[in-house]
């Protein structure tokens, strides 16, 4: 872990299921590169790893000058935006989203129990990459088209992924928090 742009995030190359080498690289800004990986991972299984940069708490490290936590009822459409842009390999197998946490307690340590949500705004390798369970909705937000899959697992603690129809490279001005209020309102978030 690094922190870029003053401490207003950390760039982590997180690997959670490989050992294999893997390299990320930043210029001190909120921006990273995957200069190298030797992860291989079959497409049907697991993830290898999940290089990210972040702005808020994870697992007890918090970023300078955040605002979080945030209660979700009082999120509104259009109040947390962001603007991505990303280069994707041609070869490989990965996503390119958005992974953000809920607690149940405004707590910035210790492992989340509210909720995971994703916004996957592209993936490669094929139908076997998707998000964890099954498609449940259908929904527009912010001009983009996307397909809601929900997975529970034990605990009744929900993963929600807006999978876009179409696969983008870049946002401008993604509402983050529209897409929090519509997985609100659906009841996937404790």
């Amino acid at each position: 872990e690094t922190p870029v742009e003053g401490g207003a995030y950390v760039v982590q190359n997180d690997e959670w299921n490989s050992t294999a080498a893997q390299c990320i690289t930043t210029d001190g800004h909120a921006q990273f590169t995957v200069a190298s990986s030797a992860i291989s991972k079959p497409a049907s299984g697991d993830p290898g790893g999940y290089p990210s940069i972040y702005s808020g708490c994870s697992a007890g490290v918090c970023t300078t000058g955040n605002k979080m936590p945030v209660r979700v009822s009082r999120l509104k459409p259009g109040m947390i935006t962001s603007s991505w842009v990303t280069s994707q390999p041609a070869d490989g197998a990965y996503d390119v989203a958005y992974d953000i946490w809920f607690n149940r307690a405004p707590v910035t340590s210790g492992a989340p129990d509210g909720g995971e949500l994703m916004i996957w705004l592209a993936h490669r390798g094929g139908s076997q990459i998707a998000p964890a369970g099954a498609p449940v909705a259908h929904v527009a937000i912010d001009g983009y088209a996307f397909t809601v899959w929900l997975w529970t697992g034990e605990g009744g603690q929900h993963r929600i992924s807006y999978v876009m129809n179409h696969p983008v490279r870049s946002v401008r001005d993604l509402d983050v928090s529209g897409v929090v209020v519509d997985a609100a309102r659906r009841g996937y978030l404790s």
